[in-house]
């Protein structure tokens, strides 16, 4: 995966600041399988779906964002359907998707989806899904990108630092973790200067270990 990353630094008042993050992805050299599952949304195509995850600067949350698609190839086929679970004895084969939702032309009309910030462990992770594949559902043409540009824009935020600083762990094994499931793992060096506030700390619940940010 070839990923170019840009930083922008705006000479503001303390903790006001903003970063550019701009990543070019090539689809078929993404490093892990598991970043890449079926989208099953019902009765919708059954396109394949990039689930990108972003680490965020220190102290920052989303501002604004931007994605490009490019290098396409297409191929005449006939692309399933999502389906609810039907019963056993109805014939699945019938189901072929037509007038599902009123889908348009193309599926889907955007090419990205951005998720709530997820911080673990004081490290604040932003999910996206990307769709690199679109379907034509009256030509049944299939579009497949090749190639991924993403920009990221950040602003300064206080209640995320906050969150950051209470949960913060600068474990070398967590570090370590994020080259398995986030684009730029580098950005971890940005939280090295957080400090702990151990005095509002709170333990982290086994079954539940990411804070949502909405």
């Amino acid at each position: 995966m070839k990923i170019k990353i840009t930083f922008l630094l705006l000479t503001l008042p303390l903790l006001i600041f903003s970063k550019t993050l701009t990543f070019s992805i090539a689809t078929n050299l993404i490093k892990s399988q598991k970043n890449i599952s079926v989208n099953i949304k019902v009765d919708s195509p059954m396109i394949k779906v990039y689930h990108a995850k972003i680490l965020l600067p220190a102290g920052e949350k989303l501002a604004d964002s931007y994605l490009s698609l490019s290098d396409k190839t297409s191929s005449k086929e006939k692309v399933l359907f999502a389906a609810q679970q039907r019963p056993t004895f109805m014939n699945e084969n019938k189901f072929s998707g037509k007038n599902s939702n009123n889908l348009t032309d193309i599926y889907p009309k955007s090419d990205f989806k951005i998720f709530n910030i997820q911080v673990q462990n004081g490290y604040a992770i932003l999910p996206i899904d990307i769709y690199f594949q679109k379907y034509n559902i009256n030509t049944k043409q299939l579009d497949t990108f090749k190639n991924i540009e993403l920009t990221i824009k950040t602003k300064s935020d206080y209640k995320i630092l906050n969150t950051e600083t209470r949960t913060i762990s600068h474990s070398s094994k967590i570090k370590n973790s994020f080259a398995d499931y986030v684009i730029n793992p580098e950005e971890s060096i940005s939280y090295d200067s957080l400090v702990l506030k151990k005095e509002f700390r709170n333990l982290p619940n086994p079954s539940n270990p990411y804070k949502m940010i909405v």
